[in-house]
């Protein structure tokens, strides 16, 4: 059964339901009423034969309480039945059809008006209260359920609290239905499949309509259809008093839906940009380091193929020495950016080996002498038998970004440090150059993607991408790294790298 409701009216459809309950509530009140007028008048009875005293004031008394109590209706049935209750007593002691002479009329007739402007006056004033009362109520919901829905960026929380405050709104049972999935407040009673499809088709009219004791409204924000709210209210409801409230709500749940998706819309443009933003600052930033070995080997290989019978044999192991420096340096270019890839996509897995630490120092020590203008300033000192359960090649390729960094900005000459030691269950491995050092402020950046220190310009250009894959290698090997200045007595920086010792 479907009964469309009048919009914005707040009133319930006429269902059997509806009317039965509307009938219990009218007769109810008229109960109230004639209990107060019996009482009043019993009330006045015993005053007028123990007091012999007037007793106007006692009904007008019950007219102005059920008034406060009851509302306007009542309290002006209320004045008509105390008005002929109290006719009894101005016609006694002569009699009730001496109520028929002129004074006693007219007292009857100023009694009633009087009675009437009394109890509407206090029945208007206990509907403004309760009136007042409701906004405060609805005004309060809407406000905790804006602060609530605001909270939230997932599209589920939402429609599940939505269908929450609903139900609170109703008094009773709600629902929201989207695409054919049901959300509610758990163990919440929820319409039947047949009264789920029903309800769609009701809701296409674009009003707020009853099916099956249930109250549909369909959602809607933007021009966008999100989905359909359902309530039920109690069997002893306040007549659809709730569903403007509820109106409401819907409106704003779905405002809150839509902009959760623009939300996510936008966060996925933003990532995108943000992908695209990435892809030409690294493009641009590695143009460089990949242009000067390409340069190199291009020309040492040129030369060779030219002039190679020309040359001496000290010149030809030249270039070929520049040849595999600088292919050397291009694979290692490589190697960081398909480690940052792995990186950032997560797929280093987490099938690691068992290391000895202080072999591997010495192979990343001989590696980067022989790209080392002064190999004998790569010094490596290491406590024996320390062993960490890591991947061999990402963790020397961790270390040697780190190793270069400090052979680069150290001066010509000056030793550059490889230790390793055991502590609180940890192997610590630092290096230590002899450069200028990074200013305190800046340490925590200098492991960011991209970041360059401004005093780092006389070394030389880089891409900023070294000490990043560093730190995104060592966290994905369950490790840390850290990084802070030697101290005053020994100018340059120390970056420790703390790995978990291999418990065999």
């Amino acid at each position: 059964m479907i009964e469309q409701a009048r919009p914005g009216s707040g009133e319930e459809p006429l269902t059997i339901a509806a009317v039965t309950r509307n009938w219990r509530l009218q007769a109810g009140i008229l109960c109230a009423v004639v209990g107060i007028v019996a009482v009043e008048s019993t009330i006045a009875e015993i005053v007028h034969t123990h007091l012999t005293a007037r007793v106007a004031m006692i009904f007008l008394a019950g007219v102005l309480i059920t008034g406060l109590r009851l509302g306007q209706r009542p309290a002006v049935l209320a004045a008509v039945l105390s008005t002929f209750s109290y006719a009894f007593f101005v016609g006694m002691p002569r009699g009730l059809d001496s109520i028929r002479y002129p004074g006693d009329v007219i007292t009857l007739v100023f009694f009633l008006i009087l009675s009437t402007v009394t109890g509407a006056l206090a029945g208007q004033s206990r509907d403004d209260r309760q009136q007042v009362r409701a906004r405060a109520r609805s005004s309060d919901a809407l406000y905790r359920s804006s602060r609530e829905l605001s909270a939230m960026a997932q599209e589920s929380d939402l429609r599940t609290a939505l269908a929450a405050r609903i139900a609170d709104a109703a008094g009773g049972a709600g629902a929201i239905l989207t695409d054919g999935r049901l959300w509610s407040r758990p163990g919440a009673a929820v319409p039947g499949p047949a009264l789920l499809a029903a309800a769609t088709a009701a809701a296409c009219s674009g009003e707020t309509v009853s099916v099956e004791g249930w109250r549909v409204r369909a959602m809607h924000a933007g021009g966008f259809d999100l989905g359909i709210a359902l309530w039920r209210e109690q069997s002893n409801g306040r007549d659809g008093a709730g569903t403007e409230l509820i109106s409401v709500l819907a409106d704003l749940g779905a405002a809150a839906i839509a902009r959760a998706r623009l939300a996510v819309a936008h966060a996925e443009v933003e990532g995108l940009a943000r992908a695209q933003d990435l892809l030409t600052t690294l493009l641009a930033s590695i143009s460089h380091d990949f242009r000067t070995p390409l340069t190199a080997i291009l020309a040492s290989a040129s030369s060779l193929r030219l002039y190679g019978e020309v040359f001496s044999v000290e010149t030809r192991t030249d270039l070929l020495v520049t040849i595999e420096e600088e292919a050397t340096r291009l694979n290692r270019f490589v190697a960081n950016l398909m480690s940052m890839t792995k990186l950032e996509a997560g797929a280093i897995a987490d099938h690691f080996d068992v290391i000895d630490i202080g072999e591997l120092l010495h192979d990343v020590a001989g590696a980067s002498r022989r790209r080392a203008r002064d190999p004998a300033a790569i010094r490596v000192d290491a406590e024996p038998r320390l062993q960490v359960r890591a991947d061999p090649l990402l963790l020397a390729q961790a270390l040697a970004n780190v190793l270069d960094n400090a052979v680069r900005f150290s001066p010509a000459g000056a030793a550059v440090t490889l230790s390793a030691q055991r502590r609180d269950g940890a192997v610590h491995v630092a290096v230590d150059d002899a450069g200028p050092g990074v200013p305190e402020a800046e340490l925590p950046r200098i492991f960011e993607k991209f970041y360059r220190s401004p005093g780092a310009a006389p070394f030389g250009n880089g891409t900023g991408l070294g000490l990043s894959i560093t730190r995104g290698l060592i966290e994905a090997m369950h490790g840390r790294v850290s990084a802070q200045n030697r101290g005053p007595s020994q100018p340059g920086l120390r970056v420790t790298v703390e790995m978990p010792e291999a418990m065999l």
